[in-house]
């Protein structure tokens, strides 16, 4: 059975008698407590459905079909015991179940919670999401695990002892990014909100007539590319800026750097060994400026988004942007020539994260031969998308 597609659908009254049939199945009152009567079910759930109450409530649907349940809930100010050290207006908490035991175990949960995660992301007050699985629920925590949550230590509850795991929109990007890459591929990141990083004399020159802004993001940039190569073994030094404005990278490596409004990011490797090429491209999720599409894809590509898969959070096009962006960092440094978003055709397998590119038109020997050896991934969450290619 596979873990298909996963929406959300608000919870209604008409959805009690189900949910109280769920909530008395063993498996789900093993950890949710004895199960109520439909009475219980309307005093507990009935408040959830008034348009202020600040726990929201949904029937997780897969495939369609009514799958299991799920609500989030402000933590701050929660009441009766609940949360009381949290101060932070932004810490949302979930719960949830799957209706079925025949289908736990099959990564359906964890797909679940990262969907949901996704959906509670995409509002820019949400500061960090918690979970408070018990110590003694292996299977939920497994799940949380998988789906990028981190265990910060147990606390008492009103409901007794409980093992408190987070997951913030650092620790996602951290995730995402690591996982466009092989693990010989060093990554690192900052928030642009952060201080700005000293540059070398040769790095500051370059970038000195730039507005302040565009001064930060670089230094960030430069800090980001210079960890990366530390955890390389790979001595600090300058990165100059280069042909076509492209980073110059110490011998015996390559990488590549992209920030957005949110973020820094950096990716670095030796190229002693089976990699060659590597590029990378962060944005904020959300749909791409329609009057560029025409300019970005191919009338190909143009087909294959409108025939295809359906994507929460941000679009496509935007994809196909960041894809063309990774693309062209890997393969412009060894070729030497600036191969432009007409010029490239993406092919993206929805299902696996990943891509490949191809000449969309007739191009030089040498990048074709790099596009033919290039192999793409993208993450894309309510928050941001990053795309990262390599040639091996």
């Amino acid at each position: 059975m596979g873990r298909g597609r996963v929406s959300f659908s608000p919870l209604s009254a008409a959805d009690f008698p189900t949910l109280c049939d769920w909530l008395n199945r063993p498996h789900v009152s093993e950890w949710w407590g004895p199960g109520p009567t439909e009475a219980d079910v309307n005093e507990e759930f009935g408040p959830l459905l008034a348009a202020d109450s600040t726990t929201k409530a949904y029937l997780v649907i897969v495939d369609g079909r009514p799958t299991g349940y799920i609500q989030s809930y402000v933590a701050m100010s929660s009441g009766d015991g609940w949360w009381e050290e949290v101060r932070d207006p932004g810490v949302r908490g979930i719960d949830q179940f799957l209706a079925e035991s025949d289908r736990l175990d099959q990564g359906i949960g964890t797909a679940v919670v990262r969907a949901f995660l996704e959906f509670l992301v995409r509002d820019p007050a949400v500061t960090r999401v918690q979970v408070d699985p018990s110590p003694g629920n292996g299977r939920a925590i497994r799940c949380y695990q998988k789906a990028g949550f981190r265990a910060i230590g147990e606390v008492d509850t009103p409901d007794g002892r409980s093992l408190i795991m987070v997951s913030d929109p650092d620790d996602r990007l951290a995730q995402d990014l690591a996982a466009l890459y092989p693990p010989d591929v060093a990554t690192r990141h900052l928030s642009i909100g952060g201080p700005t990083p000293p540059l070398y004399p040769v790095e500051a020159a370059a970038i000195q007539r730039a507005i302040p802004p565009r001064r930060h993001e670089f230094a960030l940039g430069r800090a980001c590319a210079r960890a990366a190569l530390r955890q390389l073994g790979i001595s600090e030094s300058a990165l100059p800026v280069g042909p076509n404005r492209a980073p110059v990278w110490p011998l015996g490596a390559t990488g590549s750097i992209s920030h957005c409004r949110d973020w820094a990011v950096a990716a670095a490797v030796v190229t002693t060994g089976r990699i060659k090429g590597i590029g990378v491209d962060v944005e904020v999720a959300g749909a791409l400026d329609p009057e560029l599409r025409n300019s970005v894809c191919t009338p190909e590509e143009f087909e294959w988004i409108r025939t295809g898969p359906e994507i929460h959070s941000t679009d496509w096009f935007k994809i196909m942007f960041s894809a063309k962006e990774s693309v062209y960092k890997c393969v412009a440094p060894s070729s030497g020539e600036m191969p432009g978003f007409g010029d490239i055709l993406i092919r993206i397998d929805s299902a696996a994260g990943e891509f490949q590119a191809q000449a969309a038109r007739p191009l030089s020997e040498s990048v074709q031969q790099l596009l033919g050896r290039l192999h793409g991934r993208f993450r894309a969450s309510g928050r941001f998308i990053l795309t990262g290619a390599v040639v091996q």
